[in-house]
């Protein structure tokens, strides 16, 4: 070993006492936060790209290795192991440090290539590592986070094994690097994710940490340039490496300061409704589901995409939307599972529409199909049209095509925020199916069990005017611990399904913590019971209306279909419950206030229209805008944004 090293047993002690120096938990309290400190062990997998210059690598006064002569050495590759110790700070802004003491590997496989046949020599360093970096939160994702700084390498090995021929056998091994340095310097830098691994109300909080970075070590050999006869700092055996690993951390989570409250004068004001008697019940449910009567293509791509379902012959002929939705096979869905069910159902909308022209042999149709080019969307016309006619024997002559640049109510207007202008274009890349004849683009009617209704949800509200900034649920009991938020709207609904899966009872707490304009935190406390029952409640029928992107007046273009079917159908005696969504497109909070208000002015239509029937009917309005707490579909894909632009009608039966 050269002079200036450390040893394997060396290092691994320093490592030991480090760690137990420095993770020595804080005490235990009632409410806790994320921890200033965290400590734990870091591991990777390095793929190394070693800068080897133009080297001497004979041993200085070696002559036992005849073959040994001056070398001019190339760059090369390898892997090695990164693995050590870790402490980290976090403040309460956007910065935190981190400090590593780590082993590190950067072998390398270089070749001369000087001569023939290639000499290679498989180099083979290791450090203990000192890294020092500041950690950088962006507000983009909680968890997401950037790191960079300096590192300090202390030799532990510099040795390779020789090859004459780089495919014959080795005729040195471990053999010692000449003036080989003891210290390096370096840099860093690289992007990481934590994710916690338990319940926020535990006193110690675990995370694991995937991440990606990248380091440069310079200088591995000699002081200077003139000893080695270099010309630049990268010729004196550097080392870029690649990086992926995890790092596992805890830390003592430190207590929240908690101001008690004065019972004579809440501040928080909350109220807490549960289900009718606190009993939640499955529900059969008649949906009309409408056809969103477009085909979206993938960008830079005229084949129609694999997650559309296409049939040979055969099977379009025996092809019928009923079969789509048998009730005994669909069981008890949750409300993810009814819509990956309503999905799979658009995605037969080739097959829907084939059939309903098959059956319908005088109703004609037109394509319009729009690419960012009239060519384009000929095109992507032209294949939907090959489809119908190919596997469902349509006549050509039935089937129009039209290709413009833009569908005829685009996605996107000069407004939209510039993050979200790949999301519209991919919306504006389809096959729109254009008809005068509701027959073939008539909603699909839909038969099932439904687990957890709307009307199952926990509402909970604080007082909107107590100066509050934010508010978080925590609901325990039965052994179960779920946490919500936080919240900056007065009122939340919380579907209880998970809180009650597996049991038939419980009773549990509802903790709201309130944190006040001037960084109070306030906290208030309510239990309540729930019950499963297992036989389904009262039945329903849900209708959804779907707007356009950016749509005017969107709910008065659904007013006689919500007069004339909607009203029509509600008797007297029954609930309406009313729920409006968005897509992600566009602010947040707007987004929230649009589905508020066309679920409001849907009520509004029923309500003037029921009136007028001579019915008294119970009807509720509620927005959840783009609230990923209760989704209905997967705005990844332009489908899953143009069905989460709606407002859902449910009419629940009498009890």
């Amino acid at each position: 070993m050269t002079n200036g090293t450390l040893g394997r047993g060396t290092v691994l002690r320093i490592l030991l006492i480090a760690f137990f120096a420095l993770s020595s938990p804080g005490s235990a309290q009632d409410e806790y936060r994320q921890p200033i400190w965290k400590f734990g062990l870091n591991a990777g997998l390095n793929l190394n790209f070693a800068g080897a210059g133009y080297q001497n690598l004979a041993p200085p006064g070696n002559t036992s290795i005849g073959n040994f002569i001056p070398l001019e050495v190339n760059d090369g590759s390898g892997v090695g192991l990164y693995g050590g110790l870790l402490a980290e700070y976090n403040s309460d802004s956007w910065w935190g440090a981190q400090l590593r003491l780590s082993y590190d590997m950067r072998n390398a496989v270089v070749n001369d290539a000087s001569f023939t046949p290639e000499k290679e020599f498989d180099a083979n360093f290791s450090y203990f590592t000192i890294e020092p970096l500041l950690r950088i939160y962006p507000e983009i994702t909680p968890g997401l986070h950037f790191t960079a700084g300096p590192l300090i390498g202390i030799n532990l090995t510099g040795e390779y094994d020789y090859k004459p021929d780089k495919d014959g056998p080795a005729t040195a091994t471990g053999v010692e690097f000449p003036e080989l340095s003891s210290l390096t310097l370096g840099i860093s830098a690289g992007v990481g994710y934590d994710i916690l691994l338990n319940d926020r109300r535990e006193e110690t909080w675990f995370y694991l940490t995937p991440y990606l970075e990248g380091s440069w070590m310079v200088n591995q050999r000699g002081t200077s340039f003139e000893d080695l006869d270099q010309n630049s700092i990268d010729d004196i055996w550097s080392t870029v490496t690649l990086r992926a690993g995890v790092h596992f951390m805890f830390g003592a989570a430190p207590p929240v300061e908690l101001v008690e409250i004065d019972a004579s004068n809440p501040l928080i004001n909350l109220s807490l409704l549960t289900p009718t008697g606190g009993i939640i019940r499955s529900r059969k449910v008649e949906e009309y589901f409408p056809l969103v009567a477009n085909v979206f293509f993938d960008s830079n791509s005229t084949a129609i995409p694999g997650r559309y379902v296409q049939l040979d012959q055969g099977d379009a002929g025996d092809f019928s939307e009923n079969d789509l939705l048998d009730e005994d096979e669909i069981g008890n869905l949750t409300e993810r599972q009814r819509s990956q069910r309503q999905m799979n159902t658009y995605y037969n909308v080739m097959n829907i529409i084939g059939a309903r022209m098959r059956d319908n042999p005088e109703q004609k149709v037109t394509l319009i199909g729009s690419g960012g080019d009239k060519d384009d969307g000929h095109i992507l016309a032209e294949n939907v049209k090959s489809y119908l006619t190919n596997s469902f024997g349509i006549d050509p002559d039935r089937i129009s095509i039209k290709s413009q640049k833009l569908p005829r109510r685009p996605s996107g207007s000069a407004g939209t925020p510039k993050e979200d202008r790949p999301l519209v274009d991919e919306e504006n890349r389809r096959v729109e199916f254009v008809t005068n004849n509701d027959i073939l683009l008539q909603p699909v009617r839909m038969r099932l069990v439904q687990n957890n209704p709307i009307d199952n949800d926990l509402v909970l509200a604080v007082d909107e005017g107590g100066g509050i900034k934010s508010w978080q649920v925590k609901l325990e009991g039965e052994g179960r611990n779920f946490n919500f938020g936080p919240f900056r709207r007065a009122s939340q609904r919380i579907n209880p399904g998970d809180l009650m899966k597996d049991i038939e009872q419980g009773r549990y707490t509802a903790e709201v913590i309130v944190t006040t304009n001037d960084d109070q935190v306030l906290r208030e406390r309510r239990e309540f019971d729930l019950v499963v029952r297992a036989d389904t409640g009262e039945g329903a029928r849900r209708y959804s209306i779907v707007f356009e992107y950016g749509q005017k007046d969107a709910v008065k273009t659904y007013d006689r279909f919500l007069r004339n079917v909607v009203a029509a159908q509600t008797q007297q005696g029954q609930k309406v419950i009313i729920h409006g969504y968005t897509d992600n497109v566009g602010d947040a909070d707007g987004n929230f206030r649009l589905s508020q208000k066309r679920a409001r002015e849907t009520a509004d239509v029923l309500r003037d229209e029921l009136r007028k029937l001579g019915r008294r009917v119970k009807i509720e309005s509620v927005g959840f805008g783009e609230d990923g707490t209760r989704p209905l579909f997967d705005n990844s894909l332009p489908e899953g944004r143009f069905y989460n632009r709606t407002v859902v009608i449910e009419i629940i039966e009498a009890s």
